[in-house]
């Protein structure tokens, strides 16, 4: 929802490099295949034999492509034709935000005619090139990759699906936070190693979404690679908690605000996102336990020095935030930040 990858900070891993060279295959298969001259090569056969070399270690992924390219010489003229028109379309991950309709699916390939055989390899040698580059050299390939998103996000920490939680580094010894195939790899074709369409995510939001898809009712988007920078605003709270006791209640406000974008917009996009992630609950639910941490603490420490300067605290704190790029905070120290100044 709060996407804020830094382009210019992307740099070539060996996850994207496989990614290309996997695309440059599938673009290449046209109606000739292989050429009837021994003197010369189509460029499906130049990519062939560039895929047979890099997988030549894994015997899982050259007997996937072995029998895909078997079953490619044995479909008609016009089956193939229809292939290369649908590999245009699903490599092309920006064509699934665009018109969600025109995105074929594992499902769909039987109503354009393609037998369930064709279906299960393709399916298979997709997900063996994604388990390939998710475990090779005992998972740095991935690394890098994750390393690579990590160090793109312009110092923010927090998830930027959901804002809320926040994503693991890989200097630390903990298992990582998930790549979200933001078009299901279950679902689809050709997204399961496709770097367009794999992104950092947190286990909250990895979980949420599983293989749900865009739907008619749910199809704006926020574009992913852009720094939306929408906010979360606080409007009202009514707070009481007994510090020593479980006794406490809540009621909020809560207002999703987005820049220059009108608001019956911004109410698409949002709808899209609790559609796949579950954002308006999972934010209220998560403001509610800040706020009372918050203000237990902000009660400990007036008891200990009457004098304590809130508004200088609260100033470090949300500068902080912002940094990082948790909206639970943002939202509640800046309602707070108002309230002191106005008082």
């Amino acid at each position: 929802m709060w996407y804020y990858f830094n382009k210019s900070k992307f740099y070539e891993t060996e996850f994207n490099t496989t990614s290309n060279l996997l695309k440059n295959y599938f673009k290449s298969i046209d109606i000739v295949l292989h050429s009837a001259a021994k003197s010369e090569e189509t460029d499906y056969e130049k990519n062939l034999k560039i895929l047979e070399d890099y997988f030549e270690n894994s015997p899982k992924c050259s007997k996937k492509i072995r029998s895909f390219d078997e079953y490619l010489g044995k479909i008609s003229l016009e089956e193939r034709q229809k292939f290369k028109n649908i590999i245009k379309t699903n490599l092309e991950i920006k064509n699934y935000l665009k018109d969600y309709d025109s995105f074929i699916s594992y499902k769909n390939l039987k109503d354009y005619g393609f037998s369930t055989e064709f279906t299960n390899i393709l399916r298979e040698m997709d997900n063996a090139f994604w388990e390939y580059l998710s475990s090779k050299d005992n998972g740095s390939v991935k690394k890098q990759y994750y390393e690579m998103l990590y160090n793109s996000l312009n110092g923010k920490i927090y998830c930027p699906f959901c804002g809320i939680n926040k994503l693991k580094n890989t200097n630390t010894s903990v298992k990582l936070s998930p790549l979200e195939h933001f078009i299901p790899k279950a679902k689809y074709p050709f997204v399961a190693w496709n770097t367009d369409n794999i992104f950092l995510s947190c286990e909250d939001c990895n979980s949420k979404k599983g293989e749900k898809i865009l739907n008619k009712k749910n199809i704006k988007f926020f574009p992913i690679g852009f720094d939306i920078n929408p906010q979360l605003k606080l409007d009202s709270y009514d707070l009481i908690v007994e510090e020593d006791s479980s006794m406490d209640s809540y009621n909020c406000s809560i207002e999703f605000i987005l820049g220059n974008i009108s608001p019956d917009d911004f109410s698409e996009y949002l709808s899209t996102w609790n559609h796949l992630f579950s954002i308006e609950d999972r934010v209220k639910e998560s403001l509610i336990s800040y706020v009372k941490k918050k203000e237990r603490e902000f009660k400990r420490k007036k008891r200990k020095n009457k004098n304590f300067d809130f508004l200088t605290d609260i100033e470090v704190e949300l500068e902080e935030a912002e940094k990082d790029g948790n909206i639970i905070k943002i939202a509640y120290l800046k309602y707070k930040e108002d309230e002191l100044k106005n008082n």
